[in-house]
């Protein structure tokens, strides 16, 4: 059985649909189907030829006709006005929302009637039934209000990521997954928002996908801290670049920071753990500071790096 996979809506929202009738579906071509929230022009992504249909199929009803294309084209100039509409009319019933975007689809719900869809962005607690009732007596359409977050709000509007291309959650990604902070200290990036947000403020998406990697080559590599024996030096690592495969290791005999491969390492175990105090000992005295030690230039570069720890002063020997 014949089914398409389609992207509709400005969330960009993925479904599978079974052609109706004599509907042949086309892929990378404009088709009109029907969803839950009516009915509206989508994108055929990949036709698929399958024994059996998926069991929550929408209906594809047809492939776009240069009408539908050119009704598509007014209603988006159409929803644009009504943005601006709802957004003077939230601003005097709920200061606290921004409205992001709007769509019109081809029908809602009710039979004869078109619907509108809001996207709004909200951080406090608002009241939504006065907002839909004075935007529906206003423009006298079907009124959907959808809630986003920021990374819903960054796949809506679009924009550039830090490496000059567009947002990955406009283009290719299906589904907003979830990002955590251990993803970025697996790749060796320090917590700093800077670093590790992307153009919506959350964690990177990128950082999911490129996980994997990471995580294959991070395994069997020492981690920070522990005592690591090569016939080069012994001591402790404080860094580990993970694409290289290698350590950044702190000799016991206090020489300069060595570099190691993964290869070269006999013998890694994490540090042997301080005993507990007891109960009414008096603490212990204070230990002295450190000496400086020195820094080489690989030693230097491999710390930036990294970004974890004391940056090495320019002026260590």
């Amino acid at each position: 059985m014949v089914h398409a996979l389609v992207r509709y809506g400005r969330l960009r929202q993925l479904a599978e649909f079974v052609p109706s009738g004599d509907a042949r579906p086309e892929p990378r071509r404009p088709c009109v189907v029907t969803t839950p929230r009516g009915t509206e022009v989508g994108l055929v992504l990949a036709v698929v030829d399958a024994e059996r249909l998926p069991d929550q199929a929408g209906l594809l009803l047809r492939m776009a006709t240069p009408e539908d294309e050119a009704n598509a084209r007014a209603l988006a100039a159409v929803a644009e006005q009504d943005r601006a509409r709802v957004a003077a009319l939230a601003a005097a019933v709920a200061p606290d929302v921004r409205v992001i975007t709007a769509e019109r689809l081809l029908a809602g719900g009710r039979p004869g009637a078109q619907k509108l869809v809001v996207y709004y962005a909200a951080a406090a607690r608002i009241d939504v039934p006065a907002l839909l009732r004075a935007a529906e007596e206003a423009l006298e359409v079907e009124l959907d209000l959808v809630q986003v977050g920021a990374r819903q709000r960054a796949r809506v509007c679009g924009g550039a990521g830090v490496c000059g291309r567009t947002l990955c959650c406009s283009t290719f990604l299906r589904a907003l997954e979830p990002v955590t902070m251990r993803m970025a200290q697996v790749q060796g990036l320090t917590t700093s928002p800077e670093a590790t947000a992307g153009a919506c403020g959350r964690l990177k998406c990128c950082l999911r996908y490129e996980n994997p990697l990471y995580e294959e080559s991070r395994r069997g590599l020492p981690r920070v801290g522990w005592i690591v024996t090569a016939r080069r030096a012994r001591g402790a690592v404080v860094a580990v670049d993970v694409l290289r495969r290698r350590v950044l290791v702190r000799p016991e005999d206090g020489g300069a920071p060595v570099a190691l491969f993964a290869d070269e390492v006999l013998r890694a175990a994490p540090p042997a753990r301080a005993p507990l105090p007891l109960a009414g000992a008096p603490p212990p005295p204070p230990e002295a500071p450190p000496a400086e030690r020195g820094w080489s230039d690989l030693a230097r570069r491999l710390w930036r790096r990294m970004g974890s720890g004391r940056a090495p002063k320019q002026d260590d020997a």
